[in-house]
């Protein structure tokens, strides 16, 4: 099966799991027409720091943009389709390939936009925000 008609048919079966699901396409897959992909994302809070964890297997860093807004974090980027196209039968094409765009909410968590450590080892993109103390609770941080 030529590689056209292969990366047809992967998002086909997407967009038909979509309509049957009657969800928005999942993280870390796309539909015809959407011109970016969503990597999956681990988000967490803990008592002093907001921590963001996306699997990005294979992206280069040099491709990497992180940005902050008032609420919340954008990371933009691209993976490379890496593999031999000629002569190639492809069984099953999961692995997104092109850019992609993940907006993930500080989710009224009092997040320090100033103070970021980012990280990049083994595929993961670590990055963690200091949290700002809740004035009223004299340097403690309050769960909601």
């Amino acid at each position: 099966m030529p590689f056209k008609q292969a990366r047809d048919l992967h998002h086909l079966s997407k967009q038909m799991q979509r309509l049957l699901d009657g969800k928005s396409s999942p993280p870390g897959m796309r539909l015809p027409g959407e011109d970016t992909w969503q990597p999956r994302c681990d988000v967490y809070v803990t008592d002093n720091h907001f921590h963001v964890v996306i699997d990005l297997a294979g992206v280069e860093r040099r491709s990497l943009r992180i940005t902050t807004a008032e609420d919340h974090l954008e990371v933009i980027g691209e993976r490379a389709f890496t593999h031999d196209r000629k002569n190639a039968y492809y069984y099953t094409i999961e692995i997104e390939t092109g850019r992609f765009l993940r907006r993930i909410p500080f989710f009224d968590e009092p997040v320090d936009r100033d103070h970021l450590d980012v990280q990049y080892e083994t595929g993961l993109l670590h990055i963690i925000f200091n949290l700002r103390p809740n004035e009223e609770r004299d340097g403690e941080f309050e769960r909601q």
